[in-house]
């Protein structure tokens, strides 16, 4: 600026109007990054600094696009190997009940630490409630967002008022925040209890660890009602097998990851690579040195590494691995069926992220098909779980497995037998529920006709005769063992072409124990899926195309039959 023939007068009028311009500037700027902040955490949390207590290392976060860090200012940015957090971060923001099976030391933690502080300092008369193991992580996750929070550029802190903890000390349970408009808001950090959570009302719950956690079905049960007013859960862990027979401890985890897609849960697995530093060389050095249970724990490499059970496997854990890794089924779409309030009798499908129906393929007009039936209370732990199996080549074709009412069951049972070709439904009969199914089949109600292809079972030799037979396939003491083996060896020859995720995971939880039914699945874990898709694999022994089948009459047969030829 030349300052030629200007009085000092007129100079200082000139820097003071700059002065001014420039704090202008700065305003408005610094009154965009607030608007960015409060609209999305991940630019938020590009104002955080943290320090890991075991390194002493400070680190951001990589949350931004190279032309979002542009918009705050920062130029040349290229997003680095810990960017994959974003993609968790949009997905906390668009599910309300979240479940993470994790790797060790990827930061997931950290993460939902820096969503509950952005959340804490946007939003005025929330509450955000974080359940860990016992009070000792309970402490540090509160030390983790203090520290942020403590870190954060004086502008995007200076609207609130720090009630908890008072005079300048550092908190041990809540950090409390008074807005402007006088409203406060709370972060609490609770060890696991019996009680945790009981009577809070939270915006956000974070359930760290939660396979550690020995209360963590009472936790869930306390928290999940803050859905119903807008709130948020996420639950986070390692795996920690599937129960402890002691304490229990790891069940409610394994029930809630297993059983999550029909709960309405979304879930994601995070491998032990996500760690930009890590790879196949560290994985030699580091994981290997661990035992193999707890290796797999620790640093899964796929969800079933995750829950590995010191007990034996029914069935071929070699088999099961390449089914998940070569030949896992992922549905083409979900299905929820709804009674047609306009044509009664009839049911009306719609598809649904989180429908009750897995359709791998739709009903094709060359095949027939068969379905096998778990029946549940509906109300219980379990679920009522079902297969359609294409009667040509043993593929299944839809899967259904939800918690439900045995007659609402039997409307879905309907819909899918008529919709696959009037397929063969066999219903277990053992629980008592599956009547109830049946019944609700037979009884032409509800404005439609009796289901006419039920397998009614008969114990005669010759499998075609069901003349006053009984309907359903009774579990019995003869039965299972048939149903079981036969499931067995399918899996064992890979007779089925591909195997859905949830009945790979109880596959490998159903195992072989030392007290009768045996096998069965281990404590904390579920079967319904393993005994109707077993099912759904007698009906196709019984019905199904058979490439060598051979017929001959039991009665007559001949003396000597010469069934493998020695040279």
């Amino acid at each position: 600026m030349s300052v030629e023939g200007r009085t000092l007068l007129d100079v200082t009028a000139i820097l003071t109007e700059e002065r001014r311009s420039e704090a202008e500037r700065i305003l408005i700027r610094r009154e965009y990054h607030r608007r960015l902040c409060a609209e999305h955490p991940a630019y938020f949390l590009q104002f955080v600094e943290c320090v890991d207590a075991k390194t002493g290392d400070r680190f951001d976060f990589d949350l931004l696009s190279t032309e979002e860090a542009a918009e705050i200012g920062i130029e040349d940015h290229e997003p680095g190997g810990w960017y994959w957090q974003r993609e968790l971060l949009d997905e906390w923001l668009a599910y309300d009940r979240w479940v993470g099976l994790k790797a060790r030391q990827i930061g997931v933690t950290w993460l939902a630490a820096g969503l509950a502080l952005q959340r804490a300092v946007f939003r005025p008369g929330v509450r955000i409630l974080i359940v860990s193991t016992n009070e000792g992580e309970a402490q540090k996750v509160i030390a983790r967002i203090w520290g942020m929070f403590q870190s954060l550029p004086d502008y995007l802190r200076e609207h609130l008022i720090v009630t908890k903890p008072s005079r300048g000390g550092d908190p041990s349970q809540e950090i409390e925040f008074r807005h402007p408009d006088m409203r406060k808001t709370s972060i609490i950090a609770l060890p696991s209890t019996k009680k945790a959570g009981h009577g809070e009302t939270a915006n956000l719950v974070i359930l760290d660890e939660g396979a550690y956690q020995d209360y963590l079905r009472d936790s869930w049960k306390a928290t999940f009602p803050t859905i119903d007013g807008g709130g948020q859960i996420i639950v986070i862990s390692t795996g920690n097998g599937v129960s402890n027979p002691s304490t229990g401890e790891g069940n409610y985890f394994h029930f809630l990851w297993v059983n999550g897609d029909s709960m309405g849960l979304k879930k994601r697995f995070l491998a032990w690579d996500l760690h930009p530093k890590r790879d196949e060389d560290w994985y030699t050095k580091n994981a290997n040195a661990l035992p193999p249970i707890e290796r797999a724990q620790q640093y899964p490499r796929d969800p079933e590494d995750a829950f590995l059970s010191t007990q034996p496997c029914w069935f071929d854990l070699e088999k099961l691995g390449w089914y998940s890794k070569e030949a896992r089924l992922q549905p083409l779409y979900r299905i929820s069926f709804k009674p047609d309030v306009h044509n009664p009798g009839k049911m009306r499908g719609t598809k649904h992220e989180f429908g009750e129906v897995r359709v791998y393929e739709a009903p094709r007009a060359d095949r027939r098909y068969a379905i096998g039936a778990d029946v549940a209370t509906g109300r219980g732990t379990d679920f009522s779980a079902a297969y359609v199996v294409d009667l040509q080549e043993m593929s299944f074709a839809a899967e259904f497995h939800s918690k439900i009412d045995p007659d609402l069951f039997a409307d879905y049972l309907w819909t899918m037998g008529r919709w696959y070709h009037d397929a063969w439904i066999a219903v277990e009969l053992g629980g008592g529920y599956g009547d109830s199914v049946i019944t609700a089949l037979r009884d032409g109600k509800k404005g439609r006709k009796a289901y006419a292809k039920l397998y009614r079972h008969s114990s005669e030799i010759r499998m075609e005769k069901q003349v006053n037979a009984t309907y359903g396939y009774p579990m019995t003491q003869r039965t299972r063992p048939i149903v079981i083996n036969g499931m067995e060896q399918a899996i064992r020859d890979r007779a089925i072409p591909a195997l859905p995720d949830g009945l790979i995971s109880e596959c490998r939880t159903f195992v072989a124990r030392e007290t009768l039914p045996s096998p069965r699945a281990q404590d904390g874990a579920n079967d319904d899926r393993v005994f109707a898709a077993g099912i759904a694999l007698e009906m196709f022994r019984r019905y199904g195309h058979h490439e060598h089948k051979t017929r001959h009459n039991e009665t007559h047969a001949p003396k000597e039959r010469r069934w493998v030829g020695i040279d």
